[in-house]
This record gives structure tokens, C-alpha cells and sequence, in this order.
């Protein structure tokens, strides 16, 4: 189970945050619904195969908090180099989205 991954290269079916440039990554967390839409209102609908969601998103720019740009249905978020600052301001994110996967996974031993 995740709550936070790193990318680090465009993948092919995610090309939007132009990661192949030098020195660029993306820090990707999955929040609660609740946290998510206080932060960035509700969740897009899913893309397509291969497509990104659909809003006014620069996935590009760096050190800004944006929905993730093909998992933001489900609830990610995701920063582009996030600066140190934007990182600490991102702890407690970090801690629910880390909760969250504790509940699941919680859950998932007691159905087994």
C-alpha cells in the first residue's frame, strides 16, 4: 500500500509534469477524500487511458500543491521539486495520507 511515492522520469501514461528535465522530480501523496478537497476542492473525475484530468493545472511549475495529474480521482496530490519550505508545510499531509494507508491496512488483517 502507498501514501507517498517519488517520481523521478515521464512514464507513458504520465507525461504532464515534464519530469525528464534535469534535476526535477515529483512528490506524490494520497490524501483522505476530506483532506484532499480542503485543499483542492473536490476531486476531477478519472481520465482516460493515457490522458491527464481535465482543469486549469500547470503540472509542470514547481514547489505547488496540485492534484495529481492522473490519480488526483483517488484522492493524490503531487509537487513538482517541492522546496524545503513546501515540504515542512506538507507534514501534516504527509501524516494523514501515512494514516490513512494504517486504517487500510488495519482493516485489510482483520477481513483475512
Amino acid at each position: 500500500m502507498y501514501f507517498a511515492t517519488i517520481k523521478e522520469k515521464d512514464g507513458e501514461n504520465d507525461r504532464a509534469s515534464h519530469l525528464d528535465r534535469p534535476g526535477i522530480f515529483r512528490f506524490n501523496l494520497g490524501l483522505p477524500s476530506k483532506i484532499y478537497e480542503a485543499q483542492l476542492g473536490p476531486r476531477p473525475p478519472r481520465p482516460a487511458k493515457g490522458q491527464t484530468i481535465e482543469g486549469p493545472w500547470d503540472f509542470a511549475v514547481a514547489d505547488q500543491l496540485l492534484p495529481h495529474p492522473v490519480y488526483a480521482w483517488m484522492g493524490w496530490v503531487a509537487v513538482v521539486n517541492p522546496s524545503a519550505a513546501t515540504f515542512t508545510g506538507m507534514k501534516p499531509l504527509v501524516d494523514a495520507a501515512y494514516a490513512r494507508v494504517q486504517a487500510a491496512f488495519k482493516k485489510r488483517e482483520r477481513l483475512t
